[in-house]
């Protein structure tokens, strides 16, 4: 999209719509990701809590990695939409990787907390 010309106001406006497109198709993969990472810490929290003593640790190494991930995901999220001229769409897509974020953190906070009950 910064390759495209706008030498005309035709070519600007044609070269500002494909930029904005694409700045929120590259938002969606990491969102995905996001999600994903989401549900995983999810099982991690039921493996924190109901697995076997020996795994506990291994459930709250996987939730600290996840949150680590979920974090370097949204960095993505945040440069696509600081450059986007939709500002409503942008502050959407920051909005829920925001939550996302302050969800696995609980998530994080749960197992971790739950995981040192357990192995001292």
């Amino acid at each position: 999209a910064y390759g495209l010309p706008k030498d005309t106001p035709e070519q600007a406006a044609h070269k500002a719509a494909v930029l904005e497109s694409a700045l929120d198709a590259a938002c969606a993969v990491p969102l995905q990701i996001m999600e994903t990472i989401h549900l995983a810490m999810e099982e991690l929290e039921l493996l924190g809590k109901k697995g076997n003593l020996l795994a506990v640790s291994d459930a709250g190494t996987g939730v600290l990695f996840a949150q680590a991930a979920m974090e370097g995901a949204a960095f993505t999220v945040f440069i696509n939409t600081k450059l986007m001229k939709d500002k409503e769409r942008a502050e959407d897509l920051n909005a829920r990787a925001n939550t996302l974020i302050a969800e696995g953190r609980s998530i994080k906070e749960d197992v971790c907390r739950e995981v040192m009950k357990n192995i001292k």
